[in-house]
C-alpha cells in the first residue's frame, strides 16, 4: 500500500460514521458543506473574509492563534482539511458567530448568503455547539494519523499498531468523557457555553449558552459511544 492510498483511506475513516448520524451530518453541512455555510462564506467572499478578520482583531480569543490565519482553510476538494476548518471554527467561534449575524443585514434576509446565515442561526443550540467541538477534536486526531502515516519513513509494520492507538484515544475521549475535561475543542466549546451569548434571528432574540453546559454534555458522549 503506497503512502497516497494510506492517507486517502484513512481520511474517510470519520466520513463515513458522521455520514452514518443526521445529527453530526447536520452540524457538517450546516457550517462547513452547504452553499453559502459560513466556513464557506469565509473563505469564497472577500468582503466576507475582511469582516471576519475585523471581528477576529476586535475578539479576545481564549486561545491565541495567529493573525496571519485569514479564513477557515475550507477546501472541499481534501476532505481532511475539516479538521482545520472544524478547528478554527471553535477557536474564532465569536467572530464566526458574527458573520452568521452580519451577513443577513448585509446582503439581505432573502439573499442566498443571508438566508443561509439565518438558517443556521436557528439550526444552532447549546447540544449542537458542544457537538461542533467534539467533531472538531475528533478530525484533529484524525488529522494526526494521516500525517504520520503520509511520512516517507512511515513503516508499514506499525500501521495497525497507528490504527488501535487512534481508536483508544476516540474511547477515552468520546465514550468515557475525557474531552470533557482535558485542553482541547470540546473543552474550549465549553467556555463559549458558560458565557451566554444573545443573537438576532430575523429580529427575534436567541440566546446560546446555558449554566447546564456539563450536563449538556454527558448526554452528547453518548451520541459516539456506538462508533468506538
Amino acid at each position: 500500500m503506497v503512502a497516497k492510498d494510506r492517507c486517502h483511506a484513512a481520511q474517510r475513516m470519520l466520513s463515513r460514521p458522521w455520514c452514518a448520524d443526521a445529527f453530526l451530518k447536520d452540524i457538517i453541512v450546516q457550517l462547513v458543506e452547504k452553499p453559502h455555510s459560513v466556513a464557506r462564506l469565509i473563505v469564497n467572499f472577500s468582503g466576507i473574509k475582511e469582516l471576519y478578520n475585523d471581528f477576529r482583531s476586535k475578539t479576545t480569543e481564549p486561545v491565541k492563534i495567529s493573525k496571519a490565519i485569514k479564513d477557515l482553510a475550507f477546501a472541499p476538494q481534501r476532505y481532511s482539511s475539516e479538521a482545520k476548518v472544524l478547528a478554527r471554527l471553535v477557536l474564532t467561534w465569536d467572530s464566526c458567530l458574527a458573520i452568521l449575524t452580519s451577513v443577513p443585514t448585509m446582503r439581505g434576509p432573502r439573499s442566498p448568503e443571508g438566508a443561509a446565515c439565518l438558517e443556521t442561526l436557528r439550526f444552532l443550540d447549546n447540544e449542537k455547539m458542544l457537538q461542533l467541538g467534539m467533531l472538531a477534536d475528533s478530525a484533529l486526531e484524525l488529522h494526526r494519523v494521516v500525517k504520520d502515516l503520509d511520512s516517507d519513513n512511515f513503516d508499514e509494520a506499525e500501521f495497525p499498531a497507528e490504527l488501535d492507538l487512534y481508536k483508544q484515544i476516540l474511547n477515552k475521549l468520546f465514550v468515557d468523557g475525557l474531552c470533557l475535561t482535558v485542553p482541547g475543542m470540546t473543552k474550549l466549546m465549553l467556555g463559549y457555553l458558560q458565557q451566554p451569548r444573545s443573537v438576532l434571528v430575523a429580529d427575534v432574540a436567541k440566546t446560546l449558552g446555558r449554566s447546564e453546559e456539563r450536563r449538556v454534555g454527558k448526554e452528547c458522549r453518548s451520541r459516539w459511544a456506538p462508533y468506538h
